[in-house]
């Protein structure tokens, strides 16, 4: 990292706003990937309640692509080149979590 610049606090990390990406200066986005997924897991229960409780099959599918698909493709072009193997083999199992939901 360069040298503090007086008043001006030095971060590891930072959200760029417009996109929602966590930008590290090691330019790795492992936390940008966490903080997806922990929101993601979020919804994921919402979606298991509303099918609890007996929500039909297509709104179901329409939750959880409004939810959760469209919240992990978000700007995925520019960030998915960047993150690691261990972070795309969380994704994928978060997303083969999702089928028994979504059919």
């Amino acid at each position: 990292m360069p040298s503090a610049i007086d008043s001006i606090k030095q971060v590891d990390c930072c959200k760029l706003l417009g996109v929602g990406l966590f930008l590290q200066s090691s330019l790795k986005l492992n936390l940008h990937v966490q903080y997806i997924s922990i929101q993601c897991a979020r919804r994921m229960y919402i979606v298991k309640l509303l099918r609890s409780q007996g929500m039909p099959i297509v709104q179901l599918s329409t939750i959880t692509y409004s939810l959760i698909i469209a919240r992990l493709l978000f700007a995925f072009p520019s960030w998915g080149g960047f993150i690691s193997t261990e972070y795309k083999h969380k994704i994928n199992a978060f997303l083969s979590e999702l089928n028994p939901v979504a059919t």
